[in-house]
């Protein structure tokens, strides 16, 4: 579980970097889903 939570805020993270980078509205918004479950296990 906790690997799991790890995985996704990895993924968020990488999905915000590329995002902004591409300035791509798309890669923002699979961050922003990413991130949710991160906030539902806090």
């Amino acid at each position: 579980m906790l690997l799991l939570k790890y995985a996704s805020f990895l993924v968020s993270i990488m999905t915000m970097v590329f995002g902004t980078s591409r300035r791509s509205w798309f890669y923002l918004l699979i961050s922003a889903i990413t991130f949710l479950p991160i906030s539902y296990y806090f």
